[in-house]
């Protein structure tokens, strides 16, 4: 099959962070009035757009069809998602992937600067995670749902895991004159495939989770564990990296494997087709199948 809506957010997103600097370098020559009011023009329009194109009805028509019998349906449970112990378990883990990709902010610069690389190697770097991504991000995806779910969990996880794993022995047996940027590159290179193979796989699992209960909260669960986990490991992380590197690298070349072993153990349970637990969620995203917006 395709890759899932969520693969192409993914790359949508990446062209706009890569074109976006670019744009408004230029628009800074036009003075910062017109750079404002040019940004917020952009933004309006958007909201005007995802206003024409979003049903107004989006989600709501599950609850409100009687059931068989004339009998009302339920309130939607909102609290269904932190309930969810296996969905809970499973946040939690996927949380080592925001963990991970955000080293290429902390770790990553830090990493660099014990080199002795300038400012333009970060530069660099964050210019090598755009150009992965925008031409990669599709491939990377039909390969992740030709292998699975579980499969592409722990192949995303494990070459995140080796990005991190080869900084750590860097930081112990240091690299030949001349080869000291190759881990730092190397990481760039896994931190981006390991989160274009996890994150859209991911992504497209969270409605066969909700299984017709309030798809949005477990979106916003997946989030928030990903946010509190940032939070406290770059805290941990953070002073770890300046005093004892190889063993902070350590650590987070350990998150991942975890996650790549627990998570596809932690896979939602087969689908059911009865009315009371659809297999997907009505508030689902999707790709429509008629219609200006169709596939």
């Amino acid at each position: 099959g395709r890759p899932s809506l969520f693969a192409a957010l993914v790359l949508v997103g990446e062209i706009g962070a890569a074109v976006g600097p670019l744009a408004g370098a230029a628009l800074l020559g036009l003075g910062f009035s017109a750079t404002v009011l040019v940004g917020a023009a952009l933004f309006a329009a958007v909201g005007v757009a995802l206003w024409c194109v979003i049903p107004a009805d989006a989600g709501r028509a599950v609850w409100s069809t009687p059931r068989p019998g004339g009998s009302a349906a339920p309130r939607p449970d909102r609290w269904a998602a932190v309930r969810d112990r296996r969905f809970l378990a499973f946040s939690a883990l996927f949380a080592v992937d925001l963990v991970a990709y955000n080293q290429l902010y902390l770790g990553l610069p830090l990493e660099l600067a014990r080199t002795g690389a300038g400012t333009a190697a970060v530069g660099s770097a964050f210019l090598a995670v755009s150009l992965l991504t925008i031409t990669l991000q599709w491939p990377v995806a039909l390969l992740a749902k030709r292998l699975g779910p579980g499969r592409a969990l722990a192949l995303g996880f494990g070459i995140t895991a080796t990005g991190f794993a080869g900084l750590a022995l860097a930081s112990v047996v240091p690299p030949p004159p001349g080869a000291e940027l190759v881990p730092a590159a190397v990481l760039v290179v896994c931190l981006t495939f390991g989160h274009m193979t996890a994150g859209p796989v991911t992504m497209e699992l969270v409605p066969s989770y909700a299984a017709g209960r309030p798809t949005a909260s477990y979106y916003g669960l997946l989030a928030s564990c990903g946010g509190i986990a940032v939070l406290v490991a770059g805290g941990v992380v953070g002073s770890l990296l300046d005093a004892r590197p190889a063993l902070a690298w350590g650590i987070l070349a350990a998150l991942p494997v975890a996650a790549a072993v627990g998570l596809p153990r932690l896979l939602p349970a087969p689908p059911t087709t009865t009315p009371d637990a659809p297999r997907i969620a009505a508030d689902a995203p999707r790709i429509p199948e008629t219609g200006p917006h169709a596939r």
